[in-house]
């Protein structure tokens, strides 16, 4: 599994740990990330990738290559596939109107969640590098970097789930 991390050059988010593994248990999607942490298209594209039967995906959200995953996403659960996005909120869209909402379950994340990692300055504070001995949760209560960091970078989009459940045609 590959965490996010989006800031002012890259089209990346951390998608945060805990959320992360509460829909990993709940949908039983696979490991396999078609959009990876700042990847080198000409090493490995999400978007030309045959997708696993179940997976999560914090795509990019800049406009174009946002479209162009949920249309991948959609194109997999004709297959038989489970594709779980997660993306901003954008109802008034083209993209929302023709594709998502006559074709998927929509979910709306509840409040907002906190992108974990960067601040506005583009800085990477790092949640885990307190080690094995510390798990997250610890080290976030005493880094003061993550404090700030959250603060600064929480609540930055209404999210919304994108379910494509090409599984339950079987």
């Amino acid at each position: 599994m590959s965490l996010k991390i989006r800031n002012k050059v890259s089209d990346t988010w951390l998608t945060p740990a805990d959320w992360y593994y509460q829909q990993k248990e709940r949908f039983g999607f696979s490991d396999f990330d078609p959009c990876p942490v700042d990847c080198d298209t000409a090493i490995f594209d999400g978007l030309k990738a045959e997708w696993d039967d179940r997976t999560f995906a914090n795509i990019p959200y800049s406009r174009d290559i946002k479209e162009k995953f949920l249309w991948k996403a959609y194109a997999e659960s004709k297959k038989q596939k489970l594709c779980v996005i997660l993306c901003p909120v954008s109802t008034s869209t083209k993209i929302f109107h023709e594709l998502i909402l006559l074709t998927a379950k929509i979910e709306f994340v509840r409040g907002r969640l906190p992108f974990e990692g960067i601040d506005n300055d583009g800085i990477w504070c790092n949640p885990y590098m307190g080690g094995d001995s510390l798990n997250a949760s610890e080290w976030r209560k005493n880094n003061k970097c993550f404090e700030r960091t959250q603060a600064k970078r929480s609540g930055q989009q209404d999210l919304m789930l994108v379910i494509w459940d090409g599984l339950e045609k079987r």
